[in-house]
């Protein structure tokens, strides 16, 4: 069973990004700057054998954008396929742990894994291998995913451009991306094998800047991709349930306030991308 490592990068040298990730498996990367282009190296596996690195040079923003294109772009030979940020960096055998995961459940078209964390971004952790429904997809992030290739290629599911590090709206294409799986009907399932760990960033994150009012705008056009008509009850349980963490900039009533209209913008892209899709 053959792993490929699909990694989304920013502004960083291809071979300084494959050093940091440890990679010891086939891979592509999109390193998103100021060029256009391809390029190829190699790096060895554990057992000392070459294994090759697809560059993708893209002048774009936006890590939906880039892990689109490395779907598009992955070895057509590569059975799993993993998604990688920049700030991974993985444990030794790696690919063979996803690869004997997929093999220990062979229902399974995705799987999520652990990384460990710093405690202060420490959320969710695979405790056993259990199936993934809609109401428990918005915890896993796509650094933890790995995903059978012919299963995502078959159903056409793709990163949210509008969502993630460096797009309109800061975070969720994750979470939306593992929606779409189970809305083609795709099995996920979790994993407690840890692959690896999360670097930290000095530049600190790419879309975090802290519970601001954008960051509520944002949670709530989310939502509405997330949960449509429901979004606005659905938004209110999760800021009252995160109230002690979320409402410290800004109060909880002009939260609240911001959660809505975010519901109400994202409806309302929702409702214009449709109209345009009935023109055509």
């Amino acid at each position: 069973m053959t792993v490929a490592v699909l990694m989304s990068v920013l502004n960083k040298d291809p071979m300084t990004a494959a050093k940091d990730a440890r990679l010891a498996t086939e891979a592509v990367m999109v390193i998103q700057g100021d060029r256009e282009g391809t390029a190829e190296f190699a790096v060895p596996d554990c057992e000392g054998n070459e294994r090759g690195v697809s560059v993708v040079y893209d002048s774009g923003r936006g890590v939906g954008r880039s892990r689109n294109t490395a779907i598009d772009c992955a070895p057509a030979d590569a059975d799993i396929l993993m998604f990688c940020d920049d700030d991974i960096r993985y444990d030794e055998g790696y690919g063979k742990a996803v690869a004997e995961e997929f093999r220990r459940i062979p229902q399974a078209d995705l799987i999520t894994f652990n990384m460990r964390v710093d405690a202060t971004r420490h959320t969710y952790e695979n405790q056993g291998r259990r199936r993934i429904h809609f109401w428990n997809s918005g915890r896993y992030p796509a650094y933890s995913i790995a995903v059978r290739s012919d299963a995502v290629r078959q159903s056409g599911v793709r990163f949210s451009t509008l969502f993630g590090g460096g797009a309109r709206y800061g975070s969720g294409e994750d979470s939306l991306f593992l929606t779409d799986c189970l809305k083609a009907g795709m099995k996920l399932y979790t994993s407690p094998v840890f692959l690896g760990r999360e670097l930290e960033r000095p530049e600190g994150s790419t879309w975090f800047k802290g519970y601001n009012e954008k960051y509520f705008i944002d949670k709530g056009v989310l939502y509405s991709y997330l949960y449509g008509r429901s979004a606005g009850i659905i938004s209110r349980i999760y800021l009252m349930r995160h109230r002690e963490q979320w409402c410290v900039e800004v109060p909880y009533g002009r939260a609240l306030a911001l959660l809505k209209k975010g519901v109400a913008e994202g409806l309302q892209l929702q409702a214009e991308s449709s109209g345009k899709e009935e023109d055509k």
